[in-house]
């Protein structure tokens, strides 16, 4: 708190600290925790949110996440096809007044991304139990492709306590039934998700896979 960063406001000495901190930091597709991520300087996406999170945290500076306005990359794990999209936190300008001005053009931010230098500067806003649910989502889907049905499932419950309108979450839970046998509840999982949700890419070709087999 001392020196030039005595000058800064909260969110913009956190940004400057993670910058100085991670700014390093090895891309690995594992989620990992934040103090795993800060002690290795390696993890995803979503485990430098991890990181954004806990220090934003500690400092007091109010945050968001967002998925960027980017295509997602869709890969393959063996018989499983999911997509991965681009996490963003958002360190915001602690809000001096609540005047008509400032409601009006939005609360000043400073937008934290590691891994992509042309990041878009847009996207759609997560709540925060959208991001946990992201965050187990994230892990069921690592699991999964190590063989870990049972830990996937569980974590895939416990997404959809805090995010029951996650598509993805009900994509994964078929590809979790369908391995382990249960290829009458896959189905069903996988319609039920069309309907709901619409049709879903990720979920047509799953399903497509379902039924071939």
């Amino acid at each position: 708190k001392s020196g030039v960063n005595s000058r800064h406001e909260p969110h913009q000495r956190v940004f400057e600290y993670l910058t100085r901190r991670m700014g390093d930091t090895d891309f690995q597709h594992r989620t990992l925790p934040a103090s795993t991520t800060i002690d290795t300087r390696s993890g995803n996406c979503m485990s430098l949110a991890l990181v954004t999170t806990a220090f934003a945290r500690l400092a007091d500076v109010e945050i968001g996440w967002q998925l960027a306005d980017a295509d997602p990359v869709y890969s393959s794990e063996g018989s499983v096809i999911y997509s991965a999209d681009h996490i963003q936190t958002l360190l915001y300008r602690p809000s001096l007044s609540h005047n008509s001005i400032s409601v009006a053009f939005g609360r000043p931010y400073l937008l934290v991304d590691y891994y992509t230098d042309n990041s878009p500067g847009t996207g759609t806003l997560l709540s925060e139990p959208e991001m946990i649910a992201l965050v187990y989502q994230n892990l069921a889907v690592e699991a999964l492709a190590d063989g870990r049905l049972e830990e996937s499932f569980w974590l895939l419950r416990a997404a959809l306590a805090h995010d029951a309108a996650n598509s993805n979450l009900y994509n994964a839970l078929a590809v979790v039934h369908r391995r382990a046998g249960d290829t009458r509840t896959a189905e069903r999982l996988y319609r039920f998700a069309l309907d709901e949700f619409g049709d879903r890419l990720i979920i047509l070709r799953n399903y497509r896979r379902l039924l071939l087999a």
